[in-house]
């Protein structure tokens, strides 16, 4: 199965205010063309709305803040052709997720992904095809530098969708609260296979 790797550092460089929401799926997207030996691709701005359903604004904005935080190289071809995109290798290359080429065609809103896409770093037991996490809306807010608000807002779009489950444990947090454990559907999200 064809996958992706993308740096966990890109969430630190969303949470500084260097990236902005859907610059880490848009990185995943060019990626997936890259060439494993040159590092380097060319899909069209066209292809790359296309496959994720945004605008070519959105995308071309993206593509400059990641070339500003030196995880990408922009070599404009001339006039009316391709551009070429490098990945430029960095500490961070060691530390990544990996994500199915499936899961980034799926048809999920950009945010929803790319807020999966925070979260699968957290997910322990992978291996069952259900990746569980037991940090409260908060916890994963502040590690992902998003509100809370959002956190859940986005839970109940993955609950509505059948990706995610969450149940009590029999664990309490420091105010006494039951631990809610999230239960990502990893087959439903297509990220079983890795």
């Amino acid at each position: 199965m064809q996958h992706v790797e993308i740096p966990n550092e890109l969430i630190n460089l969303k949470r500084e205010g260097k990236l902005e929401q859907g610059d880490q799926v848009i990185f995943a997207s060019i990626k997936k063309f890259m060439n494993s030996q040159t590092r380097e691709c060319f899909p069209s701005i066209t292809t790359i709305s296309k496959v994720l359903n945004c605008s070519r604004g959105k995308i071309l904005a993206a593509i400059e803040r990641l070339c500003n935080c030196g995880l990408l190289e922009k070599k404009n071809n001339g006039r009316g052709s391709k551009n070429t995109y490098m990945f430029v290798r960095t500490e961070f290359d060691n530390f990544f997720e990996m994500f199915t080429e499936d899961f980034l065609r799926m048809n999920i809103p950009l945010n929803i992904k790319e807020y999966y896409m925070g979260v699968q770093q957290f997910l322990y037991g992978k291996d069952t095809g259900i990746g569980k996490c037991t940090f409260n809306n908060t916890e994963i807010a502040d590690r992902l530098g998003i509100s809370p608000l959002s956190v859940k807002k986005y839970n109940t779009y993955l609950i509505e969708n059948n990706f995610l489950e969450e149940e009590s444990t029999n664990s309490t947090d420091e105010s006494g609260l039951p631990v809610i454990q999230k239960n990502f559907n990893l087959t439903s999200l297509n990220q079983a296979a890795l």
